[in-house]
């Protein structure tokens, strides 16, 4: 499975419930949910699918964007997006670096926290925030 046969199933999908329904009967199950969308995968694909009432697309500041994982896709009134899987066994460590790189304002502004930061290739990420 793909990022794009994902996107074909979402513009057959009726609405989010259908689209999620579809997603579970092709194996998908929930991940993990962020404060506006549910998260689901499964093990043999290297992305996650978030699922809800807008996925955040705004700037971060110029100190956290290059450890933004951008997506691989999201809809027009970003009720879906695709999204590279990370690893996030070694949350803690990612942390410190980002917070080293930036004032702890920030940090509560774009709601980033050892939840929403994980490794990918070796580099830390941060996948989610406001």
């Amino acid at each position: 499975m793909t990022p794009q046969s994902i996107v074909k199933i979402w513009n057959k999908a009726k609405n989010k419930k259908d689209f999620e329904q579809k997603l579970t009967d092709r194996g998908f199950s929930y991940f993990g949910c962020g404060d506006n969308s549910v998260v689901y995968s499964k093990k043999d694909i290297n992305f996650v699918i978030k699922v809800g009432k807008g996925v955040c697309t705004r700037k971060l500041p110029k100190e956290l964007e290059r450890f933004r994982l951008p997506y691989i896709y999201t809809n027009g009134n970003r009720q879906i997006a695709i999204q590279l899987k990370v690893d996030t066994s070694k949350t803690y460590e990612a942390r410190k670096i980002i917070d080293s790189s930036c004032s702890r304002t920030n940090l509560l502004d774009y709601d980033i926290h050892q939840d929403n930061v994980g490794w990918l290739d070796g580099k830390p990420v941060i996948f989610d925030y406001l």
